[in-house]
């Protein structure tokens, strides 16, 4: 992937064309961007080579920093949504780390797939909408995990204070990480 200001060349599987609008997603800092497709290579092997543009220079959008800092936490939850094959499906499955803005599961790396809307229910805390921002590869740490992305920006299923910037959470003292599974 090469990246500036204006835009990216990235190589994609799905079909488009040159004009067609589509919506970029930083996967660390969850920032969503719309962005119109300027170039498309000629496909080779199921993929094509696709130069993305912004509607305006946007020299932040490819920062490497998280909007909300991720606290370790195990917690067990339950997953809806709709597999890559289209079936709905519900499982269960638990958080690594979470943060007012999104979590890590892991658990449902091989039903999801980047883009799609899932429902996560923590038992008695409630349910929230999120969208995932990344599926784990294969030969990775972090295999058969993904990273999501809250939609209902008001809610907090976790039942845990969050801390609401990196200087907040670094300044806690750490204390002993306890592996725990709640529901």
């Amino acid at each position: 992937m090469v990246v500036n200001s204006s835009g990216t060349l990235v190589t994609l599987a799905a079909k488009v064309k040159a004009g067609d609008l589509a919506f970029l997603v930083n996967r660390i800092s969850g920032e969503e961007q719309e962005v119109r497709v300027a170039y498309v290579e000629q496909e080779f092997e199921d993929k094509r080579c696709v130069g993305l543009a912004f509607k305006n220079p946007c020299p932040y959008f490819w920062r490497r920093t998280r909007q909300k800092p991720r606290i370790p936490e195990e917690i067990r939850v339950i997953v809806r949504g709709t597999d890559t094959n289209g079936n709905a499906f519900v499982h269960s499955a638990y958080t690594v780390d979470i943060s007012k803005s999104g979590a890590r599961l892991d658990g449902v790396g091989y039903l999801a797939k980047p883009g799609a809307t899932i429902e996560v229910k923590r038992r008695w805390r409630g349910k929230a909408s999120y969208r995932v921002m990344w599926v784990g590869q294969v030969g990775t740490d972090q295999v058969n995990q993904v990273g999501l992305f809250c939609l209902d920006t008001e809610k907090n299923i976790w039942g845990v204070r969050l801390p609401e910037s990196e200087a907040e959470a670094s300044a806690k003292p750490s204390s002993p990480s306890k592996k725990r599974r709640s529901s």
